[in-house]
């Protein structure tokens, strides 16, 4: 943790860092401590490692697909809510889950849409 917060302070940031993450806001203004930041990377970084393991149980047919979907729905809910996991899984995702991701990040983007122009 200590070498990340060092890596940090001389200006290294995770490749999907953008400064229009509402989340890289609250680090840079100091909301969010680097050592909280690193920490919530990690966590997202291994929990698309578990989303992973579970959605190719789906595929294997150990999974039924009520529970993937439910799953799936609660990863799109907290997706939709969070920008730090979208940057991360987005860029996290192995290439077996990677489409899953990537779909989500559509119905995400539409649904703002659509309640955009409804507003």
């Amino acid at each position: 943790m200590q070498f990340r917060e060092e890596v940090w302070a001389l200006g290294e940031r995770p490749s999907f860092w953008d400064d229009d993450l509402e989340f890289a806001a609250k680090v840079e203004e100091g909301t969010i401590s680097v050592r909280s930041a690193v920490a919530a990377i990690t966590a997202l970084q291994l929990s698309i490692i578990g989303y992973d393991s579970v959605y190719f149980q789906y595929q294997q047919g150990l999974l039924d697909e009520e529970l993937w979907n439910d799953l799936r729905s609660r990863m799109k809910d907290q997706m939709a809510q969070n920008d730090l996991m979208r940057a991360v899984y987005r860029r996290s995702a192995r290439n077996t889950l990677r489409p899953v991701i990537e779909e989500i990040l559509r119905e995400i983007e539409t649904e703002r849409e659509s309640q955009r122009k409804s507003d």
